[in-house]
């Protein structure tokens, strides 16, 4: 039997991601992120949970952006969808 010790904690911004999600470029998650992990270099644009757009140009490959989105939009995306993953 695996212990997690994080099982009882809140999904707080201190706490471990819980769970990783594919991204399909322009389709909305089907539930606000903690993050958006880029697994590649280059540029990443997001609706946020306001509904405001943002994009992270520059990005390092391995950098992990502590953003609530509910999507990752195709315009001004330079990373392919399969290098991109959702956070809980």
């Amino acid at each position: 039997m695996t212990i997690d010790p994080f099982k009882s904690k809140s999904g707080d911004v201190r706490s471990p991601f819980r769970s990783a999600h594919a991204v399909t470029l322009d389709a909305d998650f089907d539930f606000t992120s903690r993050a958006v992990y880029a697994g590649a270099a280059g540029d990443v644009s997001v609706v946020l949970a306001d509904g405001g757009t943002a994009t992270f140009k520059g990005l390092a490959a391995g950098t992990t952006l502590p953003v609530a989105a509910t999507r990752v939009l195709s315009v001004n995306t330079t990373i392919a969808a399969s290098n991109l993953l959702a956070l809980l």
